[in-house]
């Protein structure tokens, strides 16, 4: 397998509140070039923890987010998906990825001091976990107990959340806590590889 290459960008946009970022590894050194305003560079051996999580929302369900914490508290945080318009973002994990992936591995050449770390806090996932047991609860309640008689106004809020209950699903199931080896990132903390498969001859 060859080596990543040397240098690796990657360029999103949030929302339309922030300007398009590019990130760009290079080297030992992470740059976040935002606005038009100088490069922020980010010395890799400064940063103390990796977070990798799946980051959904109503209408990114294909979304993963990557969040450093650095030196000094302070903490930044990329993501796969770019905001185009409004309900409208655009897949750039062909660029995330690789990215992402030769960023972890590169702070972990650097030696230790860094956590990798995999889903969301403890705290944050239990709580969600019981949310989402209890909309499945509600949805089943009042299904059973309106059935086909139930208005028009809460069978649109019965399919609401039933389409978004595997999300919430995927959610639960990705972003169990974990702390995770650099080497070998485990399943659902990134999007799909989507590189072709070379053909054996």
């Amino acid at each position: 397998m060859s080596p990543p290459p040397l240098v690796l960008e990657h360029r999103c946009r949030v929302s339309v509140l922030e300007w398009e970022t590019l990130w760009r590894l290079e080297g030992d050194t992470l740059q976040q070039i935002s606005g038009g305003l100088p490069p922020f560079p980010i010395r890799l051996d400064a940063i103390e923890g990796i977070r990798l999580l799946y980051a959904p929302t109503r209408f990114q369900t294909g979304r993963y987010a990557c969040r450093l914490e650095l030196r000094g508290g302070h903490s930044l945080g990329l993501q796969n998906e770019h905001f185009e318009g409004f309900a409208t973002f655009a897949d750039r994990s062909a660029t995330y990825r690789p990215l992402v992936l030769a960023l972890i591995q590169r702070r972990a050449a650097l030696g230790p001091g860094c956590r990798y770390l995999g889903g969301t806090s403890m705290v944050n996932w239990i709580l969600q976990t019981a949310v989402l047991f209890g909309s499945g609860l509600l949805l089943a309640a009042v299904f059973l107990a309106f059935g086909p008689s139930s208005n028009a106004m809460i069978l649109v809020k019965l399919v609401i959340i039933a389409a978004l209950l595997p999300v919430a699903i995927r959610w639960v199931a990705k972003n169990r806590p974990r702390v995770f080896d650099p080497g070998h990132i485990p399943d659902g903390l990134l999007p799909p590889d989507k590189t072709p498969k070379p053909i054996d001859p």
